[in-house]
């Protein structure tokens, strides 16, 4: 058997297994607010000129919005429909990654890359999330491994019509997709500066992509602004230098990942450094770190000068460098004996990690709380505190109809004029998540009012009341 065939053996094994991974227990946790929210702007029987203005309101660009719309189309307005195209964009994504390994090093690293992505438990989690960042991922790494064939022939149109598509739509997804670019831009000034043979004539494929991609995300600076400073932006906090340290560990989510992938990172770039082993591979791993730095440190200095932008999901713009980083580090170890064990206990403890994150409620539990009130099998009437009126229905009706629930969710509002006009049910719920609105809520605490049951999950509850007749 060629080892060709091998390697080609290997990889779909790892991408048939990490798909299982991540439609495995797809809906096991509960949508959560954010989801919610994309399932809200997605809603199949909006007319696409509703949802793509919806979008350009909101705090992301429309692509991923878009594309989930037409997907509920077909696969349903459920937490399945949901979910699985995250999924499947998450399964696809380890594509590039085996592609981006191996352009850069070889074909073994592309391997390596494959497998802990596809085991990743960080990855699967946001392939199990009806959110665009399984999206980002997969362009982030398309994008970056035709800017490496670019530069190394830029005359190649078909590399380079990929390379521009990729960036905008790359962009038209998240907002971060610029921060990717502008860490490709260090990244070209530094090749430039470095190779001189092609210099003359990557300048003038750079400055027309530039000029193509500009031109084409254009548009979206008037939604950054708008979206800037949206009342719904203001919930990401100051960040830290310490926060750096808290994302290292959240990708892997567990101290021991977080040892080992260092080690490979600092073996890695000790092997190419200061080991001389194959110069040619000098800027290949210059631009890795390049791409993983300012892909953090740019949103950072953004954050602490401007307004808060780091969040951790964001990130996810420079997990595909990291991957390739410690793959390169177990690559390099001698010791067939030493790799072996490196890798088994790689396995083993993301398999761990994921285990840990499927077993433990890691989303706001919308879904146990619409089950309580499903299973009391009365009918009362249920008013959401939390509710949005960007949108027609509430967070909370919206979920009732994803799962099927013959339950009909009133805004608090409603409860409000009954409450002043004396027309308060005998029996009511109230539903919040996201916050604890209930027990400050004036009218809740009228003394003609009274709570008889609550419920309370992971960021999410209800309270049935039961209202005296008022003077």
């Amino acid at each position: 058997m060629s080892k060709k065939l091998i390697y080609t053996i290997v990889f779909l094994l790892i991408l048939l297994i990490s798909g299982i991974l991540r439609f495995k227990g797809l809906v096991e946790q509960s949508y959560w607010m954010d989801e919610l929210g994309s399932m809200a702007l997605c809603d199949p029987q909006m007319k696409l000129s509703k949802v793509i203005s919806l979008t350009m309101h909101d705090t992301h660009p429309l692509v991923y919005n878009v594309m989930l719309w037409l997907w509920l189309k077909f696969a349903g307005y459920t937490e399945v429909g949901g979910r699985s195209m995250s999924a499947l964009l998450g399964t696809i994504g380890l594509v590039p990654i085996y592609y981006l390994g191996k352009e850069l090093f070889n074909k073994k690293i592309g391997v390596y890359a494959t497998l802990i992505s596809g085991l990743n438990a960080f990855l699967i989690q946001f392939s199990q999330e009806t959110r665009s960042y399984a999206l980002l991922f997969l362009l982030t790494s398309i994008s970056y491994l035709f800017f490496f064939r670019v530069i190394k022939n830029e005359r190649n149109i078909h590399i380079l019509v990929i390379y521009i598509a990729s960036s905008i739509v790359m962009c038209y997804t998240h907002y971060y997709g610029i921060i990717v670019m502008l860490t490709q831009l260090i990244n070209l000034i530094i090749y430039l500066y470095k190779d001189v043979r092609n210099r003359r004539s990557l300048i003038s494929t750079s400055i027309i992509s530039a000029l193509i991609i500009a031109v084409s995300i254009s548009p979206l600076f008037k939604y950054i602004i708008l979206a800037a400073n949206l009342p719904s932006s203001s919930w990401v906090p100051a960040p830290s230098v310490w926060d750096f340290a808290f994302y290292g560990h959240a990708y892997t989510k567990t101290v021991f990942l977080d040892i080992i992938f260092l080690f490979l990172i600092f073996y890695g770039i000790y092997s190419i450094f200061y080991d001389k082993i194959n110069n040619n591979y000098l800027f290949n791993i210059t631009s890795l770190v390049v791409w993983i730095s300012f892909g953090l440190l740019l949103p950072f200095f953004w954050s602490v000068l401007v307004k808060p932008i780091l969040i951790l999901r964001a990130t996810i713009i420079v997990l595909p460098g990291i991957i390739v980083l410690i793959s390169l580090g177990l690559y390099y170890i001698k010791s067939r004996m030493l790799k072996t064990i490196i890798l088994t206990l790689i396995i083993i403890f993301s398999l761990r990690s994921y285990n840990k994150y499927n077993s433990i409620p890691q989303k706001e539990q919308w879904r146990e709380v619409l089950n309580v009130i499903s299973e009391s099998s009365e009918s009362v009437p249920v008013y959401d505190i939390v509710y949005s009126y960007r949108f027609d229905k509430s967070f909370y009706a919206i979920y009732a109809e994803m799962l099927n629930l013959d339950i009909k969710v009133l805004p608090f509002d409603v409860l409000k004029e009954q409450y002043f006009t004396n027309k308060l049910p005998k029996y009511f719920w109230v539903v919040e998540a996201h916050s604890n609105k209930i027990n400050s809520s004036k009218i809740l605490t009228d003394n003609k009012i009274r709570k008889v049951n609550e419920v309370k999950y992971l960021n999410a509850g209800a309270a049935k009341f039961l209202s005296v007749e008022r003077r």
